[in-house]
């Protein structure tokens, strides 16, 4: 092979496997931190043996039972969108933390969606304290949809549940939002 056609490969190749290294370090530098709650924190406030499985920055997965409409809604206007799954012994504990730019309709946004489940028959009840939202529970589940800064935080609580963990939980993400 000619000598100026081995250099020209080799710089091709120099050059191609710079940029890639380029774009693989810019994700990395780029990518946001997922502000989830230890494990070990959720034990102390719920209970249990809770095991953080999935904190991903991702599209909402459709295997989780709240609402997909609503949870695509939040997801679609939101700047970034966070999902975190713990799992316990005897429930699951699914978040979703939707990060926006402003804050200044927040409150009403969720209230929106408050107003959507009562016109579907949900009975909700308002939360009181530094996050504005609500909740809706059932026997074996608990949702709670929450504005906390310039973040919506919604939980969701499945299995053997208890009046208001949802609540605690969000209590503690908002720690972690600070």
């Amino acid at each position: 092979m000619d000598l100026r056609i081995f250099m020209a490969l080799l710089i091709v190749l120099i050059v191609v496997s710079t940029f890639s290294i380029y774009l693989v370090l810019r994700d990395l530098t780029t990518q946001q931190k997922v502000p989830y709650i230890s494990p070990s924190t959720i034990d102390q406030k719920l209970g249990g043996q809770w095991r953080l499985d999935v904190v991903e920055n991702l599209k909402y997965p459709d295997t989780i039972n709240p609402p997909n409409e609503i949870l695509s809604l939040l997801e679609n206007s939101s700047e970034s969108a966070f999902f975190i799954l713990y799992v316990g012994d005897e429930s699951n504990l699914s978040m979703f933390i939707y990060k926006y730019q402003n804050s200044s309709s927040l409150s009403k946004l969720v209230l929106t969606i408050q107003q959507i489940y009562n016109k579907l028959g949900w009975r909700t009840q308002d939360l009181n304290g530094s996050i504005t939202g609500f909740t809706v529970q059932s026997n074996d589940s608990q949702f709670l949809y929450g504005a906390y800064h310039n973040y919506v935080v919604v939980v969701y609580l499945n299995g053997v549940v208890y009046p208001n963990e949802s609540v605690e939980v969000a209590n503690l993400e908002s720690h972690v939002l600070t």
